[in-house]
């Protein structure tokens, strides 16, 4: 068994929504349970001029033992890093790194219109550089595919050869692997799953009369195009959310749980794109808002979040880490999601063992699914939570044990065949990248050119 002493993290969440930063938590709680005494190098893309620069550096807990680098991913340095992925390491800053470690997350998938290829190439070099740099490389639980493309079904084929191991942190994604790859990977916790929660064991049962409702628009996600994602958040605008799914499930919900029960409704706002959401549910429901019976809040930290959640009953989300969050607690979680958002959350719930307990928006009336939840809600045991805390807490033994025989375990080498149909699916994306910047660059410098000339004639105008 081999020690390792670095680890690059490649790369930390650096966004608004909190799930992320749970991430970044968890993963450092996790990592300390499986290879104490380790130093973690994370490498942050694109952020040295984020906003959320802060927030996503609190978030790692930074207790002596970690380093931050940054990496520019401009198009050009694609095809230079493939190249040379020494390169790639030095100016990341990590050379000396003795484990690549990818973070956990969803980026692993590709769409007919491919808009996640820059995410894709990126997420995935780190294991193909690590490989013929002779480091290992671990990818944590992640949520795979789908990969409606050729060229992103033979990248994922090669991360499954490049990385020493992989799992996966939902059902669904492992069912992905074994039909379509003939392959299995252990199915084990996301990171978030390893936060501390701010209420002890034997507390989590108390009742607080509380609800929390997490909501995010169909519109809105990483796995919409671009175009999608305007056009849907326009109409939903023009409608004043009467077009939404998600809306008129929270607006149903609401209601039905204000009107006919004692209950407080705590609405969260976890990121930015779910605010103008909970905004107009507000609206709708003045008299519940006025009295404080509603209330509309927005975290502003993991732990906050977690100490929120700490004194609600139960949480009903379509948010994958407002639902972990609330199991942290030990809350009673009831899960909605739209297919548009992948198979997370319907894969969370079979992890948990509780499918039943987790509603497709996507081909449910709002009503119906608002009643399937009412109905669950009334039918709340201690000895369900139960059950499910302790499948949670066997899973989180086993998602340190295998990291910790990861990390530990020799290096593996990839063979030749896998090195090439990674090369050959990475060099078509550095190509498209390459050429998005070029283009990209040509359009800033006409814009540019173009302003210009119109100040010349205002001026001359004048």
């Amino acid at each position: 068994m081999i020690q390792p002493k670095k680890i690059a993290l490649f790369y930390g969440h650096v966004a608004s929504n909190i799930g992320d930063l749970a991430i970044n938590s968890g993963t450092v709680n996790l990592l300390r349970s499986a290879c104490p005494g380790v130093t973690i190098d994370v490498i942050l893309i694109d952020a040295d001029a984020s906003e959320f620069l802060w927030a996503a550096k609190s978030s790692f807990d930074d207790q002596g033992d970690i380093r931050f680098t940054y990496l520019k991913t401009h198009g050009e340095k694609a095809p230079l890093y493939q190249r040379s992925p020494e390169t790639f390491f030095e100016e990341a800053g990590v050379s000396d790194a003795d484990v690549v470690l990818l973070s956990a997350g969803e980026h692993f998938f590709a769409y007919q219109h491919e808009e996640n290829a820059k995410s894709l190439f990126w997420r995935t070099f780190p294991a193909y550089a690590a490989k013929l740099a002779g480091k290992k490389c671990v990818q944590l639980p992640s949520t795979l595919g789908p990969f409606e493309t050729n060229r992103s079904s033979a990248l994922l084929s090669s991360l499954l050869g490049l990385t020493d191991a992989l799992a996966v942190r939902d059902a669904r994604s492992l069912q992905l692997l074994k039909t379509r790859y003939a392959t299995e990977k252990p199915l084990l916790l996301d990171p978030a799953f390893f936060l501390h929660s701010p209420v002890a064991p034997q507390q989590a049962q108390k009742k607080h009369g509380a609800t929390a409702l997490v909501m995010r628009s169909e519109g809105w996600g990483i796995r919409l195009s671009n175009a999608s994602r305007k056009e849907q958040t326009e109409r939903f605008k023009a409608s004043v959310y009467e077009a939404s799914k998600a809306f008129a499930f929270s607006l149903e919900f609401a209601s039905r749980l204000l009107n006919t029960t004692d209950e407080a409704l705590r609405v969260f706002v976890q990121t930015t794109a779910d605010q103008e959401l909970a905004d107009e549910l507000g609206r709708r429901l003045p008299k519940f808002l006025e009295s404080g019976r509603l209330t509309i809040e927005r975290p502003y930290s993991v732990q906050d979040y977690l100490s929120r959640l700490a004194v609600v009953d139960r949480v009903v989300s379509n948010r994958f880490h407002a639902l972990i969050l609330g199991m942290v607690v030990g809350r009673q979680t009831h899960g909605l999601y739209f297919d548009v958002h992948g198979h997370k959350i319907p894969g969370l719930f079979n992890l948990i063992e509780s499918p039943g307990r987790c509603h497709n928006l996507s081909n449910t009336e709002p009503r119906t699914a608002a009643t399937a939840v009412l109905d669950e809600v009334a039918r709340e045991t201690e000895a369900q939570q139960k059950s499910v805390q302790k499948r949670i807490e066997k899973l989180r033994q086993d998602t340190v044990a295998w990291l910790n025989d990861a990390l530990q375990k020799p290096t593996t080498t990839a063979d030749a065949r896998q090195l090439l149909t990674a090369s050959v699916s990475l060099g078509a994306l550095a190509e498209d990248l390459l050429k998005a910047s070029i283009e990209g660059d040509a359009k800033k410098q006409i814009d540019l050119a173009k302003k210009s000339a119109q100040a010349k004639e205002a001026q001359w105008a004048q």
